[in-house]
């Protein structure tokens, strides 16, 4: 065969349909095989088709779902597959949704769907916010703060921040605090400070919970306080918190509360957090204590930090 035929024949190899034999086909869920060939299905990105045999539902069938008495589920995979479905009706009935619904994931999909709307969104945002500062129900403040949060827009930061300063339900302050670690802006981090401080030892530990998942927080005497908490959770909370942050004023207190807390958990966090921070006196700490610890889990976490 001479070079013209082959470059002839190479050509129409190239050429011919991109059809498989059905014995050749890997198979799965990406390849149609329905008409007896191995043909790679292509996903309509447009009607919000994001994965294989899912089809984006339309905008009527979106609304009536919304507007029926449909369980969670089924609303939840609605509001899933129609990411990218604009439909201008549904927009107030998911914000409806958001402040009465009583399942909270569909509450989270509804603020999910909605930030993707560039049509009523704004209205949208402008709604929770007043919710927020002047609804005389607590349960609606609360889930307008989450909201906003998920809404992941960084002007929802003051409002939320204000919530936390002022409202008077540590519920609605402690769900502002975690909307602002979902927002996750730097101009969030001296609200979070402020909850750090907040009279209700829920708020606290609302703000305690976050302060590793936001970024660029760094105010570790502010959780300082917080391991002499009357409130266990928050004391261990608290001594994992300085323990990840390598806060070195924070070994005295995690010393004694490695020795003398009533509370088993609170023990091991604060063995943890010595050896996280390290140094001669974290070490003397949990030395210390290893000869006067009976529980066995401390021990352990004692033994953990000494690096044994």
């Amino acid at each position: 065969m001479n070079n013209i035929s082959k470059l002839l024949l190479i050509s129409a190899m190239l050429a011919a349909p991109a059809v498989a034999s059905a014995q050749t086909c890997p198979g799965g869920p990406a390849y149609d095989t329905s008409n007896g060939g191995c043909v790679f299905r292509v996903f309509d990105q447009t009607r919000g088709e994001l994965s294989p045999h899912t089809r984006a539902p339309s905008a009527a069938s979106l609304e009536a779902t919304l507007r029926s008495a449909a369980s969670p589920s089924a609303i939840a995979e609605q509001l899933e597959y129609g990411e990218r479905v604009e439909c201008l009706a549904c927009v107030s009935l998911l914000e409806h949704r958001i402040l009465e619904d009583s399942d909270p994931t569909v509450r989270e999909l509804a603020a999910w769907w909605l930030r993707r709307r560039p049509l009523g969104f704004g209205a949208v945002m402008h709604d929770m916010t007043q919710v927020l500062a002047n609804d005389a129900d607590p349960v609606r403040r609360e889930r307008a703060a989450s909201a906003i949060g998920e809404f992941m827009d960084p002007n929802g930061v003051t409002h939320l921040g204000a919530a936390i300063a002022a409202d008077t339900s540590a519920t609605v302050r402690a769900a502002a605090v975690r909307g602002i670690a979902r927002i996750n802006a730097s101009t969030g981090l001296s609200f979070i400070s402020m909850a750090l401080h907040d009279r209700d030892p829920s708020v606290q530990l609302a703000a305690v919970s976050v302060v590793l998942r936001v970024n660029f927080f760094s105010d570790a005497a502010a959780i300082l306080p917080l391991l002499a908490s009357g409130d266990a959770a928050l004391r261990r909370h608290a001594a994992n918190v300085v323990g990840a942050l390598r806060a070195t004023d924070a070994v005295p207190v995690l010393s004694a509360m490695l020795t003398g807390d009533i509370d088993r958990g609170a023990r091991q966090s604060a063995a943890w957090a010595l050896g996280q921070i390290g140094g001669a006196d974290a070490l003397a700490a949990l030395t210390a204590a290893g000869s006067t610890e009976h529980d066995s889990l401390v021990r352990d976490a004692i033994e953990s930090g000494l690096g044994r």
